[in-house]
């Protein structure tokens, strides 16, 4: 019996079976592949650790005061001073330069070595010069990502504030950002370049990068990586119609800048004006509080989630900015609830206004269109039952489908160079 090819999966945030958003997907992503190859993950972390992540799938966790899941305020500061005086960032030279993760990849040498975004690419291009029949491959979004944050932090900044202090304070966040988009270009440039392919979640993302790399496009592919277990699709929860809606969820990560705008959002443009109904954000990251009839969850189980989701009677996404495929957006779907939501939550989903979800940009409309669907019972379940049927999309089989063909083409092209 002929062995299995080896896929890495390298990441600087060590996986859990509880995991949301980017984590979650990679974690599907071993699920999926696992079928047809020897997978393997390897992270950074608060501590060096072997765990058993799923059925025959093992991680390896190396020590990093600067993955995603240990970093501190105090790392986080030294990477802005570090951005001013140095040019670089101090947290991303600390994971690329983990020793232990290196060696530990080129002992399993893998024939594919899949990361997410751009944390570990001088990492991953160090084991393609010593692994050089391995291909690799980034999964990740357009650079968009990185303005839209800089950008919502500005805004941020100058909501509630003026006068000399705040014009102090712009001076050194703009300087601070001017070295931060400097820097993030440069390894995103560097990533579609040395990498054997790059991996978008969206047609939107390859088509911005096609147009700033045009002599890449060979290299570009879209993946979505966002998915669920078939049965998980196909025994579907009944959506419970309400007389009235009572209970609105969102998902959301609050070290994820768009997320934060969005909660802002729902405490003082769409909460207020519903006092009658209770919102409810789930999200690790986030303090476990409420205010008014907003309630933060905080972090919560796999299981605990889908109990509020189904407990609810809307889901929503206000999202302003932001890119690439929202988990979140699934997390709905899948579970069948109507969704109303902007543009930019929706990238990705073949979505039909008012058949699988409710889009709405202008987000002074969400208590319009909440007050609407209270008497709309019909309208709710319809939308409900259609939003489920996009998840077929994102089944592990079609999925899965979609990676084979890919990988094998890149395999396929990288042993005729």
């Amino acid at each position: 019996m002929l062995s299995k090819e080896k896929i890495a999966i390298v990441y600087s945030e060590s996986i859990s079976k509880a995991a949301l958003g980017s984590t979650r997907t990679l974690l599907d992503l071993g699920n999926m592949l696992s079928k047809y190859y020897d997978i393997k993950f390897f992270s950074l972390g608060k501590y060096d650790r072997h765990v058993s992540i799923s059925s025959g799938i093992k991680e390896e966790i190396f020590y990093s005061s600067a993955s995603s899941d240990s970093r501190t305020t105090k790392s986080r500061i030294l990477d802005y001073a570090s951005l001013i005086f140095l040019n670089k960032q101090r947290s991303y030279q600390v994971m690329n330069n983990n020793k232990n993760i290196y060696e530990a990849v080129i002992k399993y040498n893998p024939d594919f070595i899949i990361t997410l975004g751009r944390n570990l690419v001088d990492l991953v291009i160090e084991l393609q010069k010593e692994l050089t029949s391995t291909c690799t491959i980034s999964i990740t979004d357009d650079f968009r990502v990185v303005e839209n944050s800089i950008k919502i932090q500005r805004e941020r900044m100058t909501k509630n504030a003026k006068g000399p202090k705040l014009m102090i304070k712009l001076f050194f966040f703009d300087l601070i950002s001017k070295r931060h988009l400097s820097f993030s270009l440069k390894i995103y440039k560097k990533m579609l370049k040395q990498l054997t392919a790059t991996a978008f979640v969206t047609d939107i993302d390859k088509d911005l990068s096609i147009k700033r790399y045009p002599n890449l496009a060979k290299k570009f592919f879209v993946l979505p990586t966002a998915s669920f277990p078939n049965y998980k699709i196909l025994n579907k929860p009944k959506y419970p119609v309400k007389d009235k809606i009572k209970k609105i969820v969102f998902i959301g990560n609050c070290k994820h800048e768009p997320n934060l705008e969005a909660m802002s959002l729902i405490e003082t443009e769409i909460a207020p004006k519903l006092k009658e109904k209770s919102f409810i954000i789930i999200g690790s990251g986030c303090e476990k509080k409420k205010i008014a009839n907003v309630e933060y969850t905080g972090f919560i189980s796999e299981e605990e989630k889908n109990e509020r989701i189904d407990t609810a009677d809307l889901c929503i996404a206000p999202l302003k900015n932001g890119s690439g495929i929202k988990v979140k957006i699934l997390d709905y779907f899948a579970r069948c609830k109507p969704v109303i939501g902007t543009s930019v939550a929706f990238e990705g989903y073949p979505i039909k206004n008012m058949q699988n979800a409710i889009l709405e940009d202008n987000i002074s409309h969400y208590a319009k269109h909440i007050l609407a669907l209270d008497s709309k019972k019909e309208l709710r379940e319809k939308i409900s039952l259609n939003a489920n049927t996009i998840c077929n999309y994102f089944s592990y089989s079609e999925t899965s489908s979609r990676w084979l063909k890919v990988l094998r083409s890149i395999k396929k092209n990288s042993n005729q160079l």
